[in-house]
């Protein structure tokens, strides 16, 4: 489960990994921030104005991140080992 200033960067690494590569300079200034915000916390309009990104394509990254994140837990039930 994802959760801001909680989830380790590896994590990350493979839900955007799932989401495929980022377009252009700006969308990698984005992963970059919600990167920050989700391993360090803090404020998201801060975060945005750091990396120079809109808070609103923050707030829409993480979306797809928790929906992705809800995803792989559905998923990883099917991969429990057999008792």
């Amino acid at each position: 489960m994802i959760e801001k200033g909680n989830t380790p960067g590896e994590y990350i690494d493979c839900l955007y990994q799932a989401l495929g590569k980022p377009r252009g300079n700006a969308g990698a200034a984005v992963r970059d921030a919600v990167r920050e915000w989700l391993t360090q916390g803090g404020d998201q309009a801060l975060i945005a104005t750091r990396h120079g990104v809109a808070q609103p394509s923050l707030s829409r990254l993480i979306s797809q991140l928790r929906e992705i994140d809800q995803l792989f837990g559905r998923a990883a039930e099917f991969h429990k080992s057999p008792d």
